[in-house]
């Protein structure tokens, strides 16, 4: 079925906000969803996996201890949290130290669903930042790079034959350029490709499936209730 950018908008913030969950900003985290699906990689089957697995009021946040940061290196471990609920929440801190800095080496440990900071990393890149994400997801070595001047990264793969963690992903932010990728991987996706999958989406819409889009309106729907659940609870006590 095909919906409109506004449509699918409307549903994921519906779905997200409907769970009460103590994470960051929900508008961010729409916005996510969306610019992922828009360039092909699965945004709202991957959201609705996710948040048919949460609990209404589940504080996300609380569970994230402080970063570790000591020059330019610092690190964040998620507590097994998905990457989409403290993205925008890593950016503002790292846009705040780069107000004093020209390079921050990052690791972010102990979290999922790679591809969901894929947006926030272009906040960098409009800032005049070059970037450099890699991780492993499936069995796969993925690298992210964008530069100040491209619209959309370009995204690296190649099978993955080492011991690396799968739950890490290591970022690189610099003023000046990085070395580009090249050696050992065997496939990738380029920014004009990407660029030309957003354009035809929106111009001609977006095809979502069937069944994603109900699943994301049950999660609608259940929040909606045990809201209501919760409400009437209160209200006796």
């Amino acid at each position: 079925m095909k919906v409109t950018y506004n449509e699918l908008t409307m549903l994921v913030y519906n779905a997200i906000h409907s769970l009460k969950l103590e994470l960051g900003d929900i508008d961010r985290i729409t916005l996510m969803v969306i610019e992922l699906e828009l360039v092909g990689l699965n945004g709202v089957k991957n959201i609705t996996d996710i948040l048919e697995n949460l609990t209404i009021n589940d504080n996300l946040v609380e569970k994230i201890k402080s970063p570790k940061f000591h020059k330019n290196k610092i690190s964040f471990n998620l507590q097994s949290i998905s990457i989409i609920f403290y993205a925008n929440i890593l950016v503002y801190y790292l846009r705040e130290k780069l107000l004093h800095k020209d390079y921050i080496s990052c690791v972010i440990e102990n979290t999922s669903d790679f591809l969901f900071a894929y947006n926030e990393y272009k906040i960098f890149a409009e800032n005049g930042f070059f970037v450099k994400a890699s991780w492993i997801d499936n069995n796969q070595n993925v690298c992210y790079e964008i530069s100040p001047e491209d619209p959309q990264p370009t995204l690296y793969f190649s099978d993955n034959n080492s011991n690396k963690n799968t739950s890490n992903i290591e970022l690189i932010i610099s003023k000046n350029i990085i070395a580009k990728t090249k050696d050992n991987f065997t496939s990738y996706i380029s920014c004009d490709a990407l660029q030309k999958i957003k354009k035809d989406k929106l111009s001609k819409g977006i095809d979502i499936s069937s069944n994603d889009w109900q699943r994301l309106k049950n999660i609608y729907a259940k929040g909606l209730v045990e809201d209501t659940e919760e409400s009437r609870k209160g209200a006796g006590a």
